[in-house]
């Protein structure tokens, strides 16, 4: 059997971090969770997800800035991001995806189940 796939989920909202972490260890995941986008930073070093979903509005670092340093940096550049934000502005979507997002998804505009299938999708895009 292989091994489970990990995700960190950062956001600063403790109810929407643990409500995904919840979500995606009855999946089968290994989840990680971090508050901001610094310790994103130091979870991706640490942790090694396979995947990484990214809000925007967060104390200390936001999550752009937080996506350009993983970016930046060959012990994370290679890990799949999905900005999951409840910003919908092009000019938020236009900068995340020059940063290097993989996807774009604002929280309202997605069920769990859709959430799901991009999850499935990205992850089997960066086997």
């Amino acid at each position: 059997m292989s091994e489970a796939k990990k995700i960190l989920i950062v956001d600063d909202e403790p109810d929407i971090s643990k409500s995904l972490s919840e979500h995606f260890e009855r999946q089968g995941y290994k989840v990680d969770i971090a508050y901001n986008g610094e310790e994103c930073l130091v979870h991706a070093k640490e942790f090694k997800p396979d995947l990484i979903l990214l809000d925007i509005l967060m104390p200390v670092m936001d999550g752009i800035s937080a996506l350009k340093q993983l970016k930046a940096d060959s012990a994370t550049s290679g890990i799949p991001v999905i900005m999951l934000t409840n910003l919908d502005s092009q000019d938020k979507v236009a900068g995340a995806m020059e940063a290097g997002t993989t996807h774009y998804l604002v929280k309202s505009d997605y069920s769990p189940e859709d959430l799901d299938k991009k999850v499935d999708e990205v992850l089997a895009m960066y086997k």
